[in-house]
């Protein structure tokens, strides 16, 4: 699922496939990213085919957990698969860090993405802070 949404879609999750190819996909490479990322979440449709995933790290210096690497197949886009999967990090930030705000950065263009966070709350918060996303959303 990972490598999936790395190839067919290397702009949403802000790493790419060679970094996770190669010399890169070594069990201890992928159990680094379980261990030092707090919330993985898989999204399946009926037949149990995994056709979407989420991360969420703790909240770090800046106070917010952070929403990452959000991806839905294509085919299952348009579906109610990226709300499951926005909703599943909300839930876990408010159980986990009650109180927390929310942060993503999200790649300017991305229209799409951007009504699914507005969807849940989620607002303009200005530059985002990797220089190769656009705007940074928040949600308090």
């Amino acid at each position: 699922m990972g490598r999936a949404s790395l190839a067919q879609d290397p702009g949403a999750s802000g790493s790419t496939l060679a970094r996770w190819s190669g010399d890169g996909d070594r069990e201890e490479h992928w159990r680094g990213r379980l261990r030092d990322v707090a919330l993985h979440l898989v999204v399946e449709l009926g037949g149990g085919d995994s056709v979407g995933v989420v991360a969420a790290s703790s909240p770090g210096a800046s106070g917010a957990a952070e929403l990452v690497s959000l991806w839905v197949d294509p085919a299952a886009r348009g579906r109610g698969c990226g709300d499951a999967l926005v909703a599943g990090v909300l839930a876990w930030a408010a159980a986990e860090h009650p109180g927390t705000p929310v942060v993503l950065s999200v790649s300017s263009g991305d229209d799409g993405a951007t009504r699914l966070y507005e969807r849940h709350g989620f607002v303009d918060a200005g530059p985002s802070p990797d220089e190769r996303r656009g705007r940074q959303l928040r949600r308090s």
